[in-house]
């Protein structure tokens, strides 16, 4: 009976120890810290665990739980940073667990807050410098949506337009036409599919389709020209102001005009023959920015004016024909004019697509003189093509017709030479569109 109190007593000791050595252990602390805990997506966050510790061991592992569904990180050094980034808008529990030498483990948490970003809006737009009634394309490919490096990519799902002036539009790419002058500002805003919108506001000019035109008309070389800046006056639509020359070309004169315009056809009002002074003085104005128009034939298809007008045309390397027949480097100079027409009343369609014929669908000239155009630079403007016929007898054989205009940049400035009587029917056809076009490229930048 005494030895089996005593084997009990011992079964009791020993379980009191191994009680007390159990009890002993602590669990060890986890410690979590993270910098930012908010911001918009995508949001990359820094956790320190390096305050994790264990009372009566060592901290030998860590897991930390990003909460956003990705792989955790583990490792053995608590000692290191770790970067994670969150890619999607949301709420989420960051939880780091922590082992010790004793296989206890240890928990803390943080609450990440990651917001949706607003898209930013870009837009671009062309023309740089629209005009009234010129098609404008804007373009907001250049958008984005920050958002979108996790499950849930966010993209734009809208693109709304306030062109400035009443109207309105939507789409990544799309157009406006401006009916009036002035400056718009024009407002983007586009919308993510998490509803998150950005804008992005430009101002943007438009101007007249016609600028403004101050011009010195010769009245010296043909004296019959006095007053003839009233149609201009009356029918331009950008502003057109006159004044006459009365004496003979400088350069002083020419330099205070957008414009010059030489008219030297019908011999019994020419005055007298520009000389190389004049004529240097025309090549310098317009190779520093100015623009001249040159006429250089009258009904009886330039045989009278030709040699005059030329002292002034072939500082460019463009001729007034003398001899009628037509530019041998584009037309066939065996061709002979069919003479049962002596008007030469011709309709020319197809129009080509240079800016002076922007709009215009048929020309009808009179008389048209052929020029000789040797200046590569040079372009023959043709509102239509050379192998049309006329209005009055059908069948006139291809390459009978003189070009309507020669048009040339030199230098700064723009020069048009041509038949004056390609302006005397401005009411009919197209022809008031084709002069009032030939007028806005000449003082166009």
């Amino acid at each position: 009976m005494k030895g089996a109190r005593k084997a009990l007593l011992g079964i009791l000791l020993g379980a009191a120890f191994l009680l007390s050595s159990c009890a002993g252990y602590s669990p060890p602390v986890a410690v979590i810290d993270a910098s930012p805990t908010s911001g918009d997506a995508p949001l990359t966050v820094t956790f320190d665990i390096s305050g994790s510790y264990d009372r009566d061991g060592t901290v030998v592992g860590y897991e930390l739980d990003f909460g956003d569904g990705t792989a955790p990180a583990t490792g053995t050094d608590i000692t290191q940073p770790i970067a994670h980034t969150y890619g999607d808008d949301g709420i989420y529990t960051a939880t780091l667990t922590v082992t010790d030498n004793h296989g206890l483990t240890g928990q803390d948490s943080v609450e990440i807050t990651v917001t949706n970003p607003a898209p930013t809006a870009s837009f671009t737009f062309s023309p740089e410098s629209p005009k009234v009634g010129e098609t404008v394309t804007f373009d907001a490919s250049g958008s984005v949506d920050p958002a979108g490096l996790g499950v849930k990519a966010q993209k734009i799902v809208s693109y709304e337009w306030d062109f400035g002036d009443g109207a309105t539009g939507s789409g990544m790419v799309t157009t406006h036409v401006y009916n009036d002058s002035g400056d718009y500002e024009v407002t983007l805003t586009v919308t993510d599919d998490d509803g998150a919108t950005g804008t992005d506001a430009v101002v943007i000019t438009v101007t007249a389709e016609f600028s403004p035109i101050k011009a010195l008309i010769d009245s010296y070389h043909r004296t019959d020209l006095v007053g003839t800046g009233a149609w201009y006056e009356d029918n331009y639509p950008g502003g057109f102001t006159s004044s006459y020359l009365t004496s003979p070309i400088t350069y002083d004169d020419l330099k205070n005009y957008d414009l010059f315009i030489v008219q030297a056809s019908y011999k019994p009002k020419l005055g007298p023959k520009p000389t190389a002074s004049e004529a240097e003085a025309v090549r310098r104005y317009v190779e520093e920015g100015g623009a001249v128009i040159i006429w250089g034939e009258d009904d009886y298809w330039g045989l009278w004016t030709s040699d005059y007008v030329n002292v002034l045309a072939s500082q460019f390397d463009v001729f007034f024909n003398t001899d009628q027949l037509l530019d041998p480097t584009d037309y066939d100079t065996t061709v002979v004019r069919v003479e049962d027409d002596p008007e030469r009343h011709i309709v020319f369609h197809n129009v080509t697509s240079h800016p002076t014929t922007k709009g215009v669908n048929s020309v009808w000239v009179h008389g048209a003189c052929s020029l000789i155009n040797n200046n590569p630079n040079a372009v023959t403007v043709i509102a239509g093509d050379d192998d049309t016929y006329s209005d009055r007898y059908p069948g006139y054989p291809k390459g009978s017709y003189p070009p309507v205009a020669i048009v040339l940049q030199y230098g700064a400035g723009r020069i048009v030479f041509m038949g004056d009587s390609d302006w005397f029917r401005y009411d009919v056809y197209d022809n008031k569109k084709f002069i009032m076009n030939l007028l806005q490229w000449l003082v166009s930048p």
